[in-house]
């Protein structure tokens, strides 16, 4: 007869040694060594299902626990290829090139990090999503910065952290309205409470990213920009046309149209761009939108600039299949993570016994930054932080707003500075950059953090609660006054 197993929490050592092992894995193989992060995560997977064994889950358990993780991940895998798509059609209506090449001409080298920072933070704003705008828009700005002999780090770092803005201060992003439920309030009330920390270092980020602009900037780009512009107009006609693929993804998100298929819709006008306008063969232009669009399609009529080549060989949906690879041995470790149950025991044993707020925020903040490095995932760590310190926040008596700034700064903006996170390795194959290159200049992701913690030591930003009998107070001024 066969001995039934007895299901159990992982203890204290065990829970911890599932992060420790993804973390000393990491940090050494992927931070010294170079050893593929993907590998290093199913290692991490398979030692997790080790101790879920121990713990008496059985591999069916712990594979239903995967399985929910994929269908999280279905609707992010179908954006990752729509970008692809949309930056393979872009580079053959001309439209990545020949925005480059306006935009090289008329900003001061200086005046590059900290405008790529601001535009982004912009566009961000209005698209509501930080992954369509370093897709897109951050794209055009990295190549714009490079040809300018701009540090990439430096500018892939000022670019990906601009295009977090909305995901704090976008009534059109998913963040503020999730991490806003979790806590409690509605959308406008979460981007509310986030402009203090969030609005003081955004604005000592710009400055910071003003600094660095004018310390690296040199006259080395001066003839990378001219060759460029050169090639550029060599490759395509520089003319408004071009801007088609963009108008019209832009107007998509406007009206509130879903993201995934305006990345389609927009791709496939730029295919109509380069064939129609530019006169590239229909061939070429499929060849793009798959593998994206390569040197040996240009009219070979013209000496190209080694930067404007530079630029080509990206884009295509075939270019996100790395993506794909780690989003798969990513959700595997966090369906397992999840299953055994461990990050949950950690914070228990870690953080149970705080008392005041100013702890409570600034362990809040390092559990959920450690639960981010665990997973990878942002939504996994949002969802977990939220229901493991939610109640202690109402036992001190403080308003879950508080903790509605940690989930938005430690998970949100934490998410793309984890070089294994699934944010970091989309930043790093659309940008084509390795994540340690801009992981130190993600610097509002950084001020931001820091700035939560700090305001929950100065007793006039921490939110308290409001009591029952002061709600009640309200609703009947409120209805009086009515």
């Amino acid at each position: 007869m066969k001995k039934e197993r007895t299901l159990r929490e992982p203890t204290t050592f065990e829970a911890i040694s599932c992060v420790a092992v993804l973390l000393l894995l990491a940090i050494g193989g992927y931070g010294f060594l170079g050893l593929r992060i993907e590998i290093l995560m199913l290692v991490s997977s398979i030692y997790v299902a080790l101790i879920g064994y121990r713990c008496g889950l059985t591999l069916t358990t712990m594979m239903e626990g995967v399985t929910e993780k994929f269908k999280e991940s279905v609707g992010f895998l179908i954006f990752v290829t729509g970008i692809g798509f949309v930056v393979g059609a872009w580079l053959f209506s001309g439209t990545i090139p020949v925005v480059i090449s306006w935009l090289i001409q008329i900003i001061n080298p200086s005046l590059m990090l900290v405008l790529s920072f601001v535009f982004c933070g912009v566009v961000s704003l209005m698209l509501g999503s930080n992954s369509a705008t370093i897709g897109t828009i951050g794209v055009i700005m990295f190549g714009a910065a490079t040809v300018q002999g701009i540090d990439p780090g430096m500018a892939a770092g000022a670019i990906i952290s601009g295009s977090y803005a909305g995901q704090l201060f976008s009534p059109t992003a998913d963040m503020p309205s999730l991490s806003g439920q979790l806590c409690g309030v509605d959308t406008f009330t979460s981007i509310k409470t986030l402009l203090l920390n969030g609005g003081i270092s955004f604005g000592i980020a710009a400055v910071i990213f003003l600094i660095l602009g004018f310390s690296n900037s040199g006259d080395a780009g001066v003839i990378n920009t001219a060759a460029f512009v050169d090639s550029a107009s060599a490759a395509f006609r520089a003319t408004p046309v071009v801007l088609v693929p963009l108008i019209v993804l832009v107007a998509l998100i406007i009206i509130k149209f879903d993201p995934a298929p305006s990345l389609f819709i927009s791709g496939f006008s730029g295919l109509l761009v380069g064939w129609l306008y530019h006169g590239y063969p229909l061939t070429d232009g499929f060849d793009a939108l798959y593998s994206g669009f390569t040197a040996t399609m240009l009219p070979q009529t013209f000496d190209y600039a080694p930067e404007f080549l530079a630029l080509l060989g990206r884009g295509g949906m075939l270019s996100v299949a790395s993506i794909y690879v780690f989003i798969v041995l990513a959700m595997i470790y966090a369906g397992m993570m999840t299953s055994v149950g461990a990050v949950n025991v950690i914070a228990q044993a870690l953080f149970s016994k705080v008392k005041t707020a100013g702890n409570l925020i600034m362990c809040n903040t390092l559990a959920t930054y450690i639960i981010q490095s665990s997973i990878g995932e942002v939504y996994a760590s949002v969802f977990i932080s939220a229901e493991m310190f939610g109640k202690r926040y109402d036992e001190l008596g403080l308003s879950r707003k508080n903790m509605l700034r940690v989930l938005q700064t430690a998970s949100v903006l934490g998410c793309v500075t984890v070089p294994w996170s699934s944010a970091c390795v989309y930043s790093s194959g659309v940008l084509g950059i390795s994540a340690l290159e801009y992981i130190p200049f993600l610097i509002w992701n950084y001020l931001a953090i820091v700035m939560t913690i700090v305001l929950g030591y100065v007793g006039r930003c921490v939110i308290p609660a409001v009591s029952a009998a002061k709600k009640e107070k309200k609703i009947k001024t409120k209805n009086t006054s009515t």
